[in-house]
Formats: C-alpha cells, sequence, structure tokens
C-alpha cells in the first residue's frame, strides 16, 4: 500500500465520518475520534474492500484488529489490508 493508497484511504474515512482529511492521522481512533460504531466500521472496510480489490474475511477482523473495537486506529486498518495485500501476492 503506497502513499496514494494511504492518502485515499485517509479520504474515503474522513468523508464517511464528515470531518477534514487534516483531522485523520494514523493514530485516529474510529470510535473514540470519529464516533463510528460497529456498523459504521463494516461499511467503512467494504469500502476499503471495493477500492483494495481485497476480500477480508471475518477471522483476519479478529486477527489483526485489537479486541477492544474502541481501540481501532486507522494504522491497525491500514496494516491488516497490507498484511492481506502481501498475503494475495
Amino acid at each position: 500500500m503506497d502513499d496514494y493508497d494511504i492518502k485515499s484511504i485517509f479520504k474515503m474515512i474522513a468523508e464517511y465520518a464528515d470531518v477534514s482529511v487534516e483531522d485523520i492521522t494514523f493514530e485516529t481512533k474510529f470510535e473514540g475520534d470519529l464516533g463510528m460504531g460497529s456498523l459504521d466500521r463494516y461499511e467503512i472496510f467494504y469500502k476499503f474492500e471495493e477500492a483494495a480489490g481485497i476480500a477480508v474475511p471475518e477471522e483476519a477482523i479478529y486477527e489483526y484488529l485489537p479486541e477492544e473495537s474502541h481501540q481501532i486506529t486507522v494504522s491497525h486498518v491500514i496494516n491488516m489490508f497490507r498484511e492481506l495485500e502481501a498475503k494475495q501476492i
């Protein structure tokens, strides 16, 4: 995942959360900082899947993301997609 992809992810998150892209950082928490609940996270993950062309198996969510949903950051999600992308190559 290159810088372009990361910028695209930041933009998608900002648009979905209705915040400025400048408010999105690697440490932004989906729940605490953006007020996203579990349904919101699944919807944004689906958008990432479509954009990246990668299907995220449900078990990957449990493997790569923190168990406590309020701890999930943008960095966690980007790293999950990087790992899944690497496995497809």
